[in-house]
């Protein structure tokens, strides 16, 4: 299990160089250690075994998920992928 470090920070998304901006504002804004990761919530099971995989335990989760239906697709979500 990783190991927690308070005042370190971790950002996922699906497009983690989406995040480097913010992650560096973060990091001089506040003086704390932040990191970017490959995450995706659809991901089936590699969205499950994530938290294995951080660098870091995180102390706080905070989660925004969306799920942007196309004028094409049905407007119900996705289900997960088992792989």
């Amino acid at each position: 299990m990783p190991t927690r470090q308070p005042g370190a920070g971790i950002l996922a998304a699906r497009d983690p160089e989406r995040l480097e901006r913010d992650a560096a504002d973060l990091k001089i804004r506040y003086e704390v250690e932040v990191s970017t990761v490959d995450f995706d919530v659809f991901g089936g099971a590699a969205a499950l075994a994530f938290l294995d995989d951080l660098p870091r335990f995180p102390g706080t989760v905070v989660s925004v998920v969306a799920y942007l239906a196309t004028k094409k697709a049905p407007r119900e979500a996705p289900k997960l992928r088992k792989s």
